[in-house]
């Protein structure tokens, strides 16, 4: 569940070439779900109709198949990060954000934990 709303809101991140190929009102439609995500109060993160341009733009530059730490990669080498700063804000929650199921991986862990207990005083 978490990774598909993740993926609905993020989703656009994961192959930044592939944006050239997608209508303009969807990016932007897709940049205003990320920047009410990212919205607390009146401070906003990012501008929504900003990043869609910036996206358009840095896709020219970047090649297909990149990932996103690759993309900020090639933006900070470049110094590209002050000519597209709503992408580069973007790229950094998006990396460092936590996903993962670790709910069933951690009762695994307890199911372990109490199946080998019995069997040591047995």
């Amino acid at each position: 569940m978490q990774v598909k709303e993740h993926n609905s809101i993020f989703g656009m991140l994961y192959d930044i070439p592939k944006l050239l190929t997608i209508p303009e009102e969807d990016l932007h439609q897709q940049c205003r779900a990320l920047e009410t995500v990212l919205t607390h109060d009146d401070m906003r993160n990012i501008d929504a109709s900003d990043l869609g341009d910036e996206l358009t733009a840095l896709s020219r530059y970047i090649s297909g198949g990149s990932t996103p730490k690759a993309v900020l990669e090639y933006m900070c080498t470049n110094k590209m990060t002050t000519l597209f700063p709503n992408a580069f804000v973007a790229l950094r929650i998006l990396l460092t954000l936590p996903v993962t199921a670790a709910s069933g991986e951690r009762s695994f862990s307890k199911l372990q934990l109490i199946k080998t207990h019995p069997r040591s005083t047995m």
